[in-house]
């Protein structure tokens, strides 16, 4: 709603009829008009073409429209702002656009069309917005061909693109809950670094690096964070500017109130690990003699996650701790402490005064952190909502049990539950990008993506049997590649060659062979002198 708000206000002050002071009531939902120029609600109507209930339907109908367009096969559509030209309110030929879910960006109605097919061109005839009887003509760019090579993801084929509509795009997503900023106005420092294979140099590398002979990797800085969009200005600014440039692998956006780091279109057959980190900033007090008040300066401590705290107190006869647990401010602190015998705490200011009762002096009093030595807690991705984000394809449930003694014709898929076929079964394919397909009445459907799993330390990897393994500590945690001929190809019905050189092989093979014929010689040998010295006794 604020977003919307946002968006009226602009709308008003860009409005050269209406002159007056703008208050935004957010509770309400509405803007207050008054002061100086101040006009009437019908006048405001008659002299601005938008209001509230207005606003929210036409970003409603935007999106579904855009929901409506990405139905069409090939085709993929989305919200988008303008962050280039020299005229933000038309559409121009160096305008350079970026998905948006703001409201505020919204309401403008820009729609990107995208073509996911290399070759396979679309024109836009006409678009336009009718409400009753009130239809206004709208404006679109002139199009260009989708080339081999360039566009979304670099596609290179009709195929690519179907591999591309499988596997989308990595997504990690945290929700303001997960980065403390859900009802919390204190500000929030976050270190940020990924561990992504680099399809140039064929290795797997942190980004961004100390470009040492063995990288290490170096976090980016995300200080005094204050909202979702925030953290996300933030993000890009500091990956552009990082090396290697963390821009060239992930971008964030800001979807739905969500922070979404995701990979770039030209990688999105490669898989990411994120490290997000909450740069924990909180303070120990020294103890303090003779005194019967002790302060707690809260001036450097973090609340974004509940921390917990120990204080620590002696007057003369009683020793304690108040452990303080889950702490999220000041007051928070400040009522656990309360809630002890003998001990009254309030908050002044940045600080919590901590008291003894009357006649009671503090011999020693301490205030420590659970967090001691610990710098960066690490924030877990939202598995409920991180993951890949497809193009809109459709899986087919395998029922049955995939083995390595499964043949083509022993695999049965039901494709009459998705519509496709009346008929119960059908052969699959893998070929060499990984892509799975399924053949069924001379149509060939996609069902699947082969995805390799790269280690840092291939040998740290346990085996499980067969020629299956797991990964554990010395390995590190798997990077997934959706194949796709960048890493690796799969080939099928083929035996794969011993890698043992054969030439070192056969030059063993006639050393042993001497070394045999060697000491056969020699048990002759010994077999001829012992018959001579029996002949000889004879």
């Amino acid at each position: 709603m604020d977003e919307i708000l946002d968006g009226l206000e602009d709308a008003i002050n860009s409005n050269p009829n209406i002159t007056p002071t703008i208050t935004k009531n957010s509770a309400a939902g509405t803007i207050d008009i008054a002061g100086a120029g101040a006009v009437s609600e019908q006048t405001f109507d008659s002299s601005l073409d938008i209001d509230y209930d207005i606003a929210a339907g036409r970003v409603a109908t935007y999106r579904a429209l855009a929901d409506k367009i990405s139905e069409i096969p090939g085709l993929r559509a989305y919200m988008v702002s303008e962050d280039g030209g020299t005229n933000n309110d038309v559409l121009e030929d160096n305008d350079i656009f970026k998905l948006s879910t703001s409201n505020k960006d919204m309401l403008k109605g820009i729609i990107q069309i995208e073509s996911l097919i290399p070759g396979k061109a679309f024109d836009i005839s006409e678009v336009g917005e009718t409400s009753n009887n009130n239809s206004v003509a709208g404006a679109y760019q002139s199009t260009s061909i989708a080339v081999a090579g360039t566009g979304v993801g670099a596609l290179q084929s009709a195929r690519d693109a179907l591999a591309r509509a499988i596997t989308g795009n990595q997504q990690d997503v945290y929700t303001p809950a997960d980065l403390g900023l859900s009802g919390n106005s204190t500000l929030n420092d976050f270190r940020y670094s990924l561990t992504i294979y680099d399809k140039e140099l064929e290795k797997i590398i942190p980004v961004p690096n100390d470009n040492a002979t063995i990288p290490q990797p170096v976090d980016i800085n995300i200080t005094d964070v204050t909202s979702v969009q925030d953290f996300v200005d933030q993000f890009n600014a500091q990956a552009q500017s990082s090396s290697p440039a963390l821009a060239d692998y992930v971008e964030a956006l800001n979807i739905n109130g969500n922070v979404v780091i995701q990979t770039k279109d030209h990688n999105y057959d490669v898989e990411f690990s994120g490290s997000l980190k909450d740069a924990v900033n909180v303070v120990n007090v020294a103890g303090t003699t003779g005194t019967t008040s002790s302060t707690i300066s809260g001036t450097n401590i973090d609340f974004g996650k509940g921390i917990d705290f120990t204080y620590t107190y002696d007057d003369g006869t009683i020793n304690g701790n108040v452990n303080i647990s889950g702490a999220n401010s000041l007051a928070d602190i400040a009522t656990q402490i309360n809630a002890v015998s003998g001990l009254s705490a309030t908050v002044v200011g940045n600080d919590v005064v901590v008291t003894s009762d009357a006649g009671t002096n503090f011999t020693t009093s301490n205030f420590t952190n659970g967090l001691t030595g610990v710098t960066n807690v690490p924030i877990d991705k939202n598995n409920d909502y991180s993951g890949r984000q497809g193009a809109g394809a459709e899986f087919i449930e395998l029922v049955n049990t995939v083995d390595q003694t499964t043949t083509q014709s022993s695999l049965q898929l039901k494709l009459d539950t998705l519509g496709i076929s009346d008929s119960a079964f059908g052969e699959f394919s893998v070929d060499s990008t990984g892509l799975i397909t399924m053949k069924q009445d001379g149509a060939v459907f996609a069902i699947g993506q082969v995805s390799i799993a790269l280690f840092n330390n291939t040998r740290g990897l346990n085996p499980s049997g067969d020629n299956l393994l797991a990964k554990t500590n010395e390995s590190g945690e798997p990077i997934y590649n959706l194949n796709n001929d960048k890493t690796a190809k799969i080939e099928g019905k083929t035996l794969e060659l011993s890698t043992a050189d054969l030439s070192e092989s056969l030059v063993n093979l006639m050393v042993f062979q001497r070394a045999f014929e060697a000491n056969a010689k020699s048990i002759t040998t010994s077999d001829q002198l012992l018959n001579t010295l029996i002949n000889l006794k004879r």
